[in-house]
């Protein structure tokens, strides 16, 4: 707590006053002040700083950040797959800069100047998990007692940039469909009439499909990193998603000429049993690995629809003439299949709320990114408004062309033309004319 102190300074002759702080590292500082207000003021000031780092205990004295984060991340809970992002990215931006640091002196100056650092090589949203992964060890440490406030509060952070989802038209759907044959094409055209997430249609079971009423039960999706099915999807609740009679047609069809095992999957489930077989399998009868279906089957297609563009690379080995190798990068993906399914969904009149439930999101903000494609969106009213107060202006102008042309070259005549001010000087020279004029008065 700031405190102030009055004493004689000998030298000068005058009593003075001292005030006091301690700072992030426990030690007592002070400063001479003419006045116990202007002393007890800064020692006010000097203390809210320090409280930002200080610890509350002698073991901050000793814990670096690096030390902090082991015991952190290893009782922190999460999703494998968020764990392993995690780990990545405090391996590459956190660990470096913090990990000898003492946890008491990070500074929230310094944690902006880190931030800023980041955002001017990576992406925002690689910023932004940075600074996430540092901000949560460091409030831990407040709930645990260590720190007496988190230093990466008020950081401002950069803003993720809006992304443009890619909608396939029909005919782009079509001229991919075409390239992809077997198995690959019926598994594009499930995603593409249900919209489900790439590891929920590996993870998709016969059991939870209903052909005759024509529904999908989606609970399990498949983590091909672990190799296990999660006993839930990505919003941690289980949905329903109809069948079209054309699609439920075309399962059929798909289970009739590669019938799955009855029994079992295959692969261990973190939660619950197995249901039996799979919908969706692979050429060895194993689960779907999505980004190996990306980056083989998909790709391949998508190259021969003519969805790539092509840049040099001088990352690649080179060629015979020293000149970088030429890669193709995709214009569509395979998770476009999903933003295509809720597109026609909001374009044919669906509510926004039933694409939510449809497409699993957690939060309405999520779905609101199709909204700009709902057919009656209220702007037929501004339109005609608008148009009316176009038509009528662009009707005056017409007009005043025609008075323009019928008055001549000059658009008619000024009407301030027959205003005759005189100048100043003139008014004045005929002011004093008037006055010797006017016959003088006789003095005597």
């Amino acid at each position: 707590m700031p405190s102030t102190e009055r004493y004689r300074d000998e030298q000068r002759g005058v009593w003075r006053w001292r005030g006091r702080y301690y700072d992030a590292a426990g030690r007592r500082r002070s400063r001479t002040f003419d006045t116990k207000a202007a002393a007890a003021r800064w020692a006010g000031k000097q203390e809210d700083k320090a409280k930002r780092g200080r610890r509350t205990d002698d073991r901050a004295a000793k814990l670096t950040w690096g030390e902090w984060c082991d015991r952190w991340f290893a009782a922190k809970a999460g999703e494998p797959t968020t764990r392993r992002t995690d780990t990545s990215i405090i391996r590459a931006h956190v660990r470096p800069r913090w990990g000898s640091t003492p946890v008491y002196l990070i500074e929230r100056i310094d944690v902006q100047a880190w931030v800023n650092q980041i955002a001017r090589d990576r992406s925002a949203s690689t910023t932004r998990k940075a600074f996430y992964a540092l901000s949560g060890s460091m409030r831990t440490l407040v709930a645990e007692g260590v720190l007496d406030a988190n230093p990466c509060t008020g950081v401002v952070l950069p803003t993720n940039p809006v992304g443009q989802e890619r909608f396939l038209t029909d005919v782009e759907a079509g001229q991919i469909l075409y390239h992809l044959d077997g198995r690959w094409r019926v598994l594009a055209e499930f995603a593409l009439g249900t919209g489900l997430r790439m590891a929920e249609v590996a993870g998709l079971h016969v059991a939870r499909v209903d052909l005759e009423a024509g529904r999908v039960y989606v609970i399990e999706t498949y983590d091909a990193v672990e190799g296990e099915m999660k006993g839930y999807p990505k919003s941690k609740r289980r949905r329903e998603v109809p069948l079209s009679p054309e699609l439920a047609a075309l399962l059929q069809s798909h289970l009739d000429l590669d019938p799955p095992p009855p029994r079992s999957c295959g692969k261990p489930h973190r939660a619950g049993r197995c249901p039996g077989g799979l919908l969706f399998r692979g050429e060895l009868g194993a689960p779907i690995d999505s980004h190996n279906f990306g980056s083989r089957q998909w790709k391949t297609a998508a190259e021969l629809a003519g969805f790539y563009v092509e840049r040099r690379d001088p990352k690649r080995r080179k060629l015979a003439d020293g000149s970088p190798k030429t890669v193709r990068d995709l214009t569509v993906h395979p998770h476009d299949l999903r933003h295509t399914y809720a597109s026609r969904l909001v374009q044919q009149g669906i509510p926004l709320e039933r694409v939510q439930l449809l497409l699993g999101h957690e939060d309405i903000k999520t779905t609101q990114r199709y909204a700009h494609l709902i057919p009656d969106d209220g702007w037929d009213e501004v339109r005609a408004a608008l148009s009316t107060s176009v038509t009528a202006a662009r009707a005056e102008a017409a007009e005043s062309a025609r008075r323009a042309a019928a008055n001549g070259p000059m658009g008619g005549p000024d009407p301030m033309s027959n205003l005759t001010v005189p100048d100043r000087p003139a008014r004045r020279l005929r002011a004093v004319r008037q006055r010797s004029d006017q016959p003088k008065q006789a003095t005597g």
